[in-house]
């Protein structure tokens, strides 16, 4: 099919008619949600009324879900008609009156039928582009065409071909961020959780800055929820909600998530982290605390180190977060000192393997049943993850079933 484009009006009561009937798709995966406030939606309308020329809409045709168009372009022009056909809001107290009848702080049901009727026959200017255009050519019209209200990083990366979106969003609906000082506003969770895996995906300390966010989406264009880097993320995402459910919310701002998520990946790889949420989210807790009082101190008084964190968490540069993180790692490392080293060996050697097989004479340890030497799990009676050292004298043989069950528990 070659790309051709068409264009016709469209009155606004075929506008509700199609979204009402889920023939127009409003919000595409890559557009952003409403963000227009009530003046915005208000005047719109009035526009309408007063007959000032609306720019033109897009539409995409499309055959799925039962939609027939979705929305490339006026989204927020369309959400206000709908929302006003649906008396969702009143015109402002300004509105000048229409042929003699009133608007101002009138709902739709509220105008006289004469004015509905005007209202209805009221037309957008559509341009419909057909069913050749790819997504990628829609995504990037998208862009183009945005001339309102600037799209933030986070809603241009949602219009990115691409897994990475896909993931960061399911990353940004964790329930950590309920333990933020922030709203998600225009994704600002989204936005959060991107730099943590963006991070993580750098393996260390890496420029944050949105262009270069862009490049790991797009080197990442295939990436899914069980990458190794995704599953860091997450499973530290994991530990510091369970960490503060007992405590009061430590409402982390943006800057600190990222710290305390890369942080936590940190203390996970190296220690028994998992053994001592209670007392890392005190030693934070503690740390942010001690880091306040120094701020209401006079300069002089004040610890130069605290002082250099406070400092440190205005910008986002590298050496800053670099700071940030070994300042905080350094108290919690203090505050918890019985958190155990890990074993950087993690897997048994094949010589300790079979050493391991003759020391229990090629017998399950739990369940008893012999095993061949060739399907046998050499596994860590104390298991690394609490600290348990991979030699020898803490292995012992399990078949494969048991080991699946212990892991399990």
């Amino acid at each position: 099919m070659k790309k051709d484009i068409s264009k016709k009006p469209l009155n606004l009561a075929n506008v509700d008619f199609l979204h009402r009937q889920h023939k127009l798709l409003i919000n595409p995966e890559y557009q952003r949600g409403s963000v227009w406030s009530l003046s915005q939606r208000q005047w719109l309308i009035d526009s309408f009324f007063h007959k000032i020329d609306v720019p033109k809409v897009y539409f995409r045709s499309i055959s799925k879900n039962n939609y027939d168009y979705e929305v490339v372009d006026g989204q927020q022009r369309i959400r206000a008609v709908i929302d006003f056909i649906g008396n969702g809001f009143k015109l402002a107290a300004e509105s000048d009156p229409v042929d003699g009848n009133p608007i101002a702080n009138r709902t739709y049901n509220e105008l006289h039928s004469d004015l509905q009727m005007e209202f209805n026959n009221c037309n957008f200017d559509v341009v419909i582009m057909n069913e050749a255009y790819t997504d990628d050519d829609i995504e990037e019209m998208f862009l183009r065409l945005q001339n309102g209200t600037p799209l933030n990083a986070a809603e241009k990366r949602r219009a990115m071909h691409g897994q990475m979106r896909k993931v960061v969003e399911t990353l940004g609906h964790h329930k950590i961020f309920s333990l933020c000082s922030f709203s998600d506003k225009r994704y600002a969770y989204e936005d959060a959780a991107a730099k943590v895996l963006h991070l993580t995906i750098k393996g260390g300390w890496a420029d944050i800055r949105p262009e270069t966010i862009k490049e790991t989406y797009e080197a990442n264009e295939y990436i899914t929820e069980t990458d190794p880097n995704v599953i860091k993320v997450a499973k530290a995402f994991n530990f510091i909600s369970d960490a503060f459910k007992s405590h009061h919310s430590p409402k982390l701002k943006k800057y600190a998530i990222v710290t305390l998520t890369q942080l936590t990946i940190n203390l996970l790889e190296n220690y028994d982290l998992q053994q001592h949420k209670d007392k890392f989210a005190k030693a934070y807790l503690a740390f942010e605390l001690k880091r306040r009082k120094n701020e209401e101190l006079p300069e002089k008084k004040q610890n130069g180190e605290l002082a250099a964190f406070t400092d440190a968490a205005r910008s986002d540069s590298v050496p800053n977060m670099k700071y940030r993180h070994d300042l905080l790692i350094q108290e919690i490392i203090k505050d918890i000192p019985e958190m155990v080293l890990k074993d950087r060996q993690r897997g048994f050697s094949e010589e300790q393997r079979r050493a391991i097989y003759w020391q229990n004479a090629g017998k399950c340890q739990i369940c008893k049943e012999p095993c061949t030497d060739s399907d046998f799990h050499a596994d860590h009676i104390k298991p690394h993850s609490k600290g348990g050292e991979t030699k020898i004298s803490n292995g012992q043989v399990l078949c494969p079933g048991c080991n699946r069950e212990k892991y399990n528990n």
